[in-house]
């Protein structure tokens, strides 16, 4: 039987490779070093709740907060409200529930369901909870993400754009349907079609109103072909979604479908004409009933670049026509325009005026949306 052979294993380190300094673990331990620094550290700094039972309600509102994104019923977005209170009751300095508490006051502005809807107070509310987000915690994506969407609403859409591009510098994985939304009021849909596939693409539980934003992005490129089953498929998920269906009406009349334009729930024969003017106020010159009115006889024609009949909209420079001034029984024409108070002051894109004295068509009523942008529509009521 033959001697087996004996193997000796050098159990000492890989020699190869140069010897580490000396007091390395030390120095990175008092130092650290800048250029070891990911978007994985930015993740391990982000700051822990004192209480994990603030973290539950956390969790708990986020979850009643993506239920009444997929259902709109106003019952989950309450829940989402009272459950991110509570979470601040319990750690005051949570930046997250602050994020989370300023979605649901946006969102309550956005919809008709109690006196927040279009109050500017409610408004800047939410504001002041995003910017308190960011002030507790400045490398949280979330809070600069809430940010994002308050401010696209209040139609500061360079500074909207540069905080979603900040959420995404600080957590390169970070994708949600809110930068899309502001993509496209922006009026940068190429790119926000980009951002909205790649958030549908990377979770396979999206948002409805995800299709919805990918769906009016095309509308705006006038691909009305590849925005109509996008936005048939949200508002068969969200029937509740009013500006979904007033979004399909108004591609079926692009794409020569009137009577499917008509029956749909978003045609003229159903929808309120309340409803135009809200959807005017939170969409501005990006919403459909603007842009139809940007091509008929009847809508704002093209001036000399910024001259008075034109005016810069963040880096965009927008058009319009000067208001039309409104006869007296004299023959004369009306004083100078009014403006409405913000966040009105550049609703549907352009600015707002108002002519004195009554309305030529109808008895002059309380200014939501100004009523030059109806004429030639006597069905719509501010």
């Amino acid at each position: 039987m033959a001697k087996k052979k004996k193997v000796r294993v050098d159990l000492r380190k890989n020699r190869s490779k140069p010897p580490r300094q000396q007091q390395w673990t030390r120095g990175f331990h008092e130092h650290g070093f800048e250029d070891e620094a990911t978007a994985q550290s930015e993740r391990v700094r982000a700051k822990p709740p004192s209480s994990w039972q603030a973290y539950d309600c956390y969790l708990q509102a986020v979850d009643a907060l993506a239920s009444f994104n997929a259902s709109l019923d106003k019952g989950d977005l309450y829940e989402a409200r009272r459950l991110v209170q509570q979470s601040l009751a319990i750690d005051p300095t949570y930046a997250r529930s602050y994020a989370i508490l300023a979605r649901t006051y946006d969102a309550a502005w956005v919809h008709p369901f109690d006196g927040d809807h279009l109050n500017p107070s409610a408004l800047d509310q939410a504001h002041q909870l995003a910017r308190k987000a960011v002030q507790l915690d400045a490398n949280l994506p979330l809070a600069h993400a809430c940010l994002g969407v308050v401010l696209t609403y209040r139609r500061e859409h360079d500074a909207s754009i540069a905080e979603f591009e900040r959420a995404i510098a600080l957590n390169p994985n970070y994708v949600d349907w809110p930068f899309g939304m502001a993509l496209v009021l922006a009026g940068d849909s190429r790119r926000a079609i980009d951002v909205l596939k790649a958030y549908m693409r990377l979770d396979p539980f999206y948002a409805p109103i995800a299709s919805g934003l990918l769906g009016s992005a095309h509308y705006t490129l006038k691909q009305y072909s590849q925005a109509m089953p996008l936005l048939r498929n949200y508002v068969s998920r969200t029937p509740k979604a009013r500006w979904g269906h007033v979004w399909l009406a108004a591609t079926y009349a692009q794409m020569g479908k009137l009577a499917e334009a008509r029956a749909a729930p978003g045609g003229a024969t159903a929808v309120p004409a309340r409803l135009t003017t809200q959807v005017e106020v939170i969409l501005g010159d990006k919403s459909p009933i603007a842009m139809q009115r940007c091509t008929t006889s009847g809508g704002p024609k093209p001036s000399t670049p910024d001259g008075p009949g034109s005016y810069r909209l963040g880096s965009r420079l927008v058009r319009h026509a000067e208001p039309a001034a409104v006869a007296t029984s004299t023959g004369s024409a009306s004083t100078p325009e009014r403006r409405l108070p913000a966040p009105y002051s550049n609703c549907a894109g352009r600015r707002p005026t108002e002519p004195p004295g009554k309305h030529p068509q109808r008895p002059r009523r309380r200014l939501v949306c100004p009523p030059r942008l109806f004429t030639g529509h006597s069905e719509s009521v501010c």
